[in-house]
């Protein structure tokens, strides 16, 4: 997928989800999207593809910041929701069961009583 093409139906931003899940899914298969967390920069997300990898991520988060990749893994969404799971064979880290909450938390769609925000 190009970056123009991605950038036209990126489901994230700093305030929120935009464009369909299904719209990327149809784009880039069942695992459409990649995440890695990071010691210094948190949970990073970025489109699944074969010639760019978790380790890929790492070591340039790596180079730029210092720190280490946590864990590392799949985001799926479960209607609206995001979910982490799954492994990441380059950097043979598995995900971590906290790494949802983060990832929820990051993209503000948790309240303090962590319950889901409606989207």
């Amino acid at each position: 997928m190009s970056p123009a093409e991605y950038e036209r139906i990126r489901i994230l931003r700093v305030n929120g989800l935009h464009a369909s899940a299904a719209a990327l899914e149809k784009k880039l298969g069942d695992k459409f999207m990649k995440y890695i967390k990071h010691s210094v920069a948190g949970i990073i997300v970025f489109p699944a593809s074969r010639k760019f990898t978790h380790e890929d991520v790492a070591l340039a988060l790596r180079a730029r910041l210092g720190g280490e990749t946590i864990s590392a893994g799949f985001v799926d969404f479960i209607g609206t929701s995001p979910v982490c799971y799954g492994r990441s064979e380059s950097l043979n880290l598995d995900s971590d069961p906290g790494d949802t909450a983060e990832l929820l938390a990051t993209w503000g769609l948790v309240t303090q009583a962590a319950s889901p925000l409606p989207i």
